[in-house]
């Protein structure tokens, strides 16, 4: 059983994710049926794969669609990060960044980081990165949450056991 404040947080991802997809790519669907963020959302991320992107996200660069797939799903949560842990500690500058190498044929790599400190290091296939369904999206979301907010307490704590200690 999940416990009630992981359920609110996997939620807040996910609409987070739905409004991020379409600020990127809205009027890209005329659908009646769905709305257009949820449409987004299951063609990005939920629907089985035939190539590393759907051909309705593919421009003029693949790599370019390719980091655009991970980009929106890694700055959803680096900005739930900042806004429910670094802001919450009065910690302002410097920002967390992402950083994507994409490749279309492999395993597209994305690292998390602030300062010198590696928040996340994911690895995936972009054809592989879908998930089955919104119940195991929105739990893959919260665990990277957690797993980048723990490592940013964590380099906190080392950091102020580091300062006692000179």
């Amino acid at each position: 059983m999940e416990y009630p404040k992981r359920e609110k947080l996997q939620l807040e991802l996910y609409e987070d994710l739905k409004e991020r997809l379409l600020e990127y790519h809205e009027g890209l669907f005329d659908s009646k049926k769905e709305k257009e963020e949820d449409l987004l959302v299951k063609k990005l991320y939920l629907d089985p794969q035939e190539g590393c992107v759907p051909d309705e996200f593919i421009g003029e660069e693949l790599h370019y669609a390719v980091k655009s797939k991970f980009y929106g799903f890694f700055s959803v949560i680096r900005d739930k990060v900042h806004s429910e842990y670094l802001e919450k500690k009065r910690i302002s500058c410097p920002s967390i960044s992402i950083s994507i190498d994409p490749s279309y044929e492999d395993a597209t790599t994305v690292v998390v980081s602030f300062q010198n400190a590696v928040l996340c290091e994911y690895n995936a296939k972009a054809w592989n990165f879908v998930w089955s369904s919104v119940a195991e999206l929105q739990k893959e979301m919260a665990d990277l949450f957690y797993q980048m907010r723990d490592r940013l307490n964590q380099y906190f704590v080392e950091g102020i056991r580091f300062a006692k200690e000179k």
